[in-house]
């Protein structure tokens, strides 16, 4: 009995240094890397650009998604967040990508300050601080007006001759689509509605009414700054024959360029019928 009342005690003892060493024993730093991206790296004036924070780690740690960004002089949007598994040095990693879309509302040197980073492992609340990104902002041509949108666009529309038949009397929507980023509703709205006003003008018999804008994101997992912006524009004719819709000319500056291009819609003959004339 007094062995056992001893070996008891020994095993006791032995079981009790384990668990101090391993509570001792520090947790080893989780492997954590963050990179940071713009592009163009050097945007132009009102140019929308990609910013990018991508969190690298062993795929053991939980992140909340950052607060927002700190950005005195650029428009933001927050882009949609993606995940995927990445292969360095041997070690399977996981890269979780946050993005915004920015654009710059003043040349010169800017700066944009990410928020703290924040994980939890194992019930640990950890943080992470990230490094400020500064941007040279270059200015536009002096010659270019305001309101004129910087990046590409592209516009197209769905033939009227292939959706409906156009009765006499009747409304009946054009809609057009226009590619692009950082598009401004106001500023399209503004430039299309007096392409409209000057073509409204020459045709007495064909009437055109308030546009409508509906403006979607995330449409291109190719190119996540790329919005495009539904026009529904409707007509009415007040007699049967042949129209011609006006061909429209949105002009931008294509910063790739240097140059003011157009997107171009070319003009689309309709027919007109009247179901209860003789």
């Amino acid at each position: 009995k007094i062995f056992a009342h001893i070996l008891r005690a020994i095993l006791l003892l032995s079981v009790l240094n384990v668990l101090a060493a391993n509570a001792a024993a520090p947790v080893a730093a989780p492997s954590v890397q963050f990179r940071t991206s713009l592009t163009p790296l050097q945007p132009l004036l009102r140019q929308e650009a990609h910013l990018v924070l991508e969190v690298v780690d062993e795929g053991v740690l939980q992140w909340q998604a950052p607060r927002e960004i700190i950005a005195p002089g650029f428009s933001v949007r927050r882009l949609a967040e993606t995940q995927r598994e990445e292969l360095l040095d041997g070690v399977r990693y996981t890269v979780t990508r946050y993005s915004w879309a920015v654009m710059p509302l003043r040349p010169g040197n800017l700066s944009i300050v990410f928020p703290e980073m924040e994980a939890s492992r194992f019930g640990e609340s950890l943080r992470y601080a990230i490094t400020s990104k500064l941007v040279e902002v270059s200015p536009l041509p002096s010659y270019l007006p305001v309101q004129m949108h910087v990046g590409e666009l592209k516009l197209s529309a769905q033939p009227l001759s292939l959706s409906t038949e156009i009765i006499v009397g009747r409304p009946v929507n054009w809609t057009l689509q226009l590619r692009g980023s950082g598009i401004s509703r106001e500023g399209i709205a503004k430039s299309l509605n007096k392409l409209i006003s000057s073509s409204a003008s020459e045709s007495a018999t064909l009437d055109f009414y308030p546009a409508g804008f509906n403006l979607k994101d995330g449409v291109n997992n190719n190119n996540p700054l790329e919005q495009i912006l539904e026009i529904t524009l409707p007509i009415q004719a007040r007699q049967a024959g042949e129209y011609v819709l006006p061909e429209l000319r949105l002009p931008y500056f294509n910063p790739a360029s240097g140059l003011i291009e157009m997107a171009t819609l070319p003009e689309q003959r309709i027919l007109v019928t009247d179901p209860f004339a003789d």
